[in-house]
């Protein structure tokens, strides 16, 4: 079958071990991605990436063993790679990487610097921000399937809608008493609950105002590790792999080893 695309070998871009990926142009109209015969596209490594009428525009790529079928609309500078599936009327946009044995389909919106990794599938999903989501099964808007957004984020599920997590901290000398990494006056202690009262409400917002916390091995900065309790009511977003909540109850320092 005559495919909706050629592959002009002329304009290309290094990529990486000696590979390059090849901007497209188009050999019919597609109207569905308002593509008129003859107009270029965006990139990729051969013909195997784009079936279908899924199209790849702008600056964006799909390349390696990455395939995408039916209405995809891959555009801007996104890029996806390895060995990624999208489907159906997924639009892939901004600067949003899809990466790994991902699956995307059904009517899927990925954009922003949002970051799709690993295993996971999502499908009918809205996913923007910095999100990163590397584990499991995905439907829904990450901000009002929260839970499950976090799960497929960080591999961790809350108990009676509280999650333990962890935070790098300075100890002071007295016990059980810690300081910020980032504004010595903001203290911890075991077993109080620390509150931000003027917090940062806007769910993209990564480093922001907020108490952030996330898995054990997430931080590298910091002597000392604590673990805190935040519950699901407190979380203001999940973003570039760590938790922003309103507060947290300081449960103690936790040693590795």
């Amino acid at each position: 079958m005559k495919k909706h695309y050629e592959i002009l070998k002329d304009e290309r871009l290094s990529l990486y071990n000696g590979k390059y990926a090849y901007r497209i142009r188009a050999t019919i109209d597609l109207p569905e991605h308002n593509v008129k015969k003859g107009d270029f596209g965006g990139y990729v490594s051969s013909y195997f990436n784009l079936n279908g009428n899924a199209w790849v525009a702008d600056d964006a790529m799909i390349v390696d063993r990455a395939t995408a079928y039916d209405n995809v609309l891959i555009k801007d500078n996104a890029i996806v790679k390895d060995s990624a599936t999208i489907c159906d009327n997924v639009c892939i946009k901004d600067n949003a990487i899809v990466e790994g044995h991902v699956t995307v389909s059904g009517n899927s919106k990925i954009y922003d610097r949002a970051i799709l990794l690993g295993d996971v599938s999502v499908e009918d999903a809205t996913i923007y921000g910095k999100a990163i989501l590397q584990y499991g099964r995905f439907t829904g808007d990450i901000k009002e399937n929260l839970v499950n957004y976090i799960a497929c984020s960080l591999n961790i599920l809350p108990m009676n809608n509280k999650y333990i997590l962890y935070k790098r901290v300075y100890k002071t000398k007295t016990k059980g008493v810690y300081r910020s990494i980032y504004d010595p006056n903001f203290i911890y202690k075991d077993n109080e609950i620390i509150e931000i009262k003027n917090y940062d409400n806007n769910f993209k917002n990564s480093c922001s105002t907020g108490i952030h916390c996330s898995t054990p091995f997430y931080w590298d900065v910091g002597a000392t590790l604590i673990a805190v309790e935040v519950d699901v009511k407190d979380i203001i977003t999940c973003m570039e792999g760590k938790i922003r909540a309103k507060r947290v109850k300081v449960l103690g320092e936790v040693k590795l080893f």
